[in-house]
């Protein structure tokens, strides 16, 4: 991590105590403004990406499949219906569009039941994370494989976490009518949140709408 920008922020608040206002040209002042603010996007863009990962790779979703593809373009180059083998285990993916922009996908092995719970889920889960690791390296979240009493009811707890840039991967482990599947989410930031903002828009303008039916 560079020292730069702590070494302008003293500077800065130098100038301002011990200088006289007179002194410092409205001109310095801006210039030394605008360095900071560049520096400050500079580390902003370091800390979400400290891995350096192309944005190639950031939008890559599977396969040949990236983010931000129509439905149309996405199904040419994957077959979303049936089984897809991942390290020898089967697992389905689901990808979601909004406004027919691929914005994510979700990777789930075939489901068992809490008999299977260690073994079978576990095995799934672990293979998940070592094709990942063998990408990316170690997760920024790196937690234990959970128990079992600790699953909440259709609820997926996320154990793994990679941060690539814009591109986020979760790893975890999930319950759905007494059973129990592995699960990688995997989504676009930029587009997720897009959709997140639109959802919020349409939520205030049908409120608006339907009050007066009430």
């Amino acid at each position: 991590m560079k020292i730069v920008l702590p070494i302008i922020l003293f500077s800065l608040v130098a100038c301002n105590q011990q200088v006289p206002s007179k002194a410092v040209s409205k001109e310095h002042r801006d210039s030394v403004a605008a360095l900071v603010a560049i520096r400050l996007k500079e580390n902003e863009r370091q800390f979400s990406n400290p891995r350096n990962i192309t944005e190639d790779e950031q939008s890559k979703a599977y396969a040949s499949v990236k983010f931000g593809m129509s439905r149309k373009e996405a199904e040419k180059l994957q077959n979303f219906y049936g089984f897809t083998e991942i390290g020898n285990v089967p697992f389905t993916i689901q990808p979601d569009y909004f406004k027919d922009s691929l914005y994510q996908l979700t990777i789930t092995s075939i489901d068992k039941s809490a008999n299977f719970f260690v073994s079978d889920v576990r095995i799934a889960w672990q293979t998940l994370i070592d094709v990942i690791t063998e990408k990316y390296g170690p997760p920024d979240v790196d937690d234990p494989y959970p128990t079992l009493l600790s699953m909440r009811t259709k609820k997926t707890a996320y154990q793994k976490r990679w941060r690539l840039g814009d591109k986020i991967i979760n790893i975890g482990v999930g319950e759905e009518e007494y059973t129990y599947f592995a699960e990688c989410w995997i989504y676009f930031k930029p587009l997720r949140e897009r959709m997140s903002r639109q959802l919020v828009i349409d939520n205030i303008k049908s409120i608006s709408a339907d009050k007066d039916k009430f």
